[in-house]
């Protein structure tokens, strides 16, 4: 019983011979390389295209091992365009304060040199109090909520 127990502990440390399980993650290896080029401006909000590529690069560099670089450099490309912006007032209270809701729709493409990974639309909103927080912050957080998706897109495919 306890040369059993000895050799199934010893299997477990060790595993079994001859089999080879590797741990695969889709994550980059270090040193990948990304290009973002600004995303495409089709909205009529002025600058959510610059807005928008600098708060993806920012979630790629604070969350990824992706090295940012320009795309004759680059192992891939991340690709997007502003497809639609909309500004809504949702509700009005008694001191006349008007509740907002923004809403980003953007579509992005991951190419791997010439071939495409994936393509995707996404769309963010985010309800903000004119009293309280004006348009351009809401912007910004939206914005970096897409980056977070596009993040979480191309590290998990």
């Amino acid at each position: 019983m306890k040369i059993t127990l000895i050799i199934l502990l010893l299997v477990a440390i060790f595993g079994i011979p001859g089999s080879h399980y590797k741990i695969r993650t889709s994550l980059p290896p270090d040193r990948a390389k990304i290009a973002i080029p600004v995303f495409v401006n089709r909205s009529f909000k002025e600058n959510l295209g610059d807005i928008l590529t600098g708060k993806v690069i920012d979630q790629f560099m604070l969350r990824t091992r992706f090295q940012i670089v320009p795309e004759d450099e680059a192992d891939f490309i991340l690709r997007g365009k502003v497809l639609n912006y909309t500004k809504q007032l949702t509700s009005v209270e008694f001191s006349e304060t008007g509740e907002y809701r923004i809403e980003v729709e953007i579509e992005a493409s991951l190419y791997k040199r010439k071939n495409k990974l994936w393509r995707k639309t996404i769309t963010e909103s985010k309800v903000y109090y004119s009293s309280s927080q004006n348009e351009q912050e809401a912007i910004e957080d939206v914005c970096q909520k897409i980056g977070e998706d596009l993040v979480n897109l191309t590290i998990k495919g």
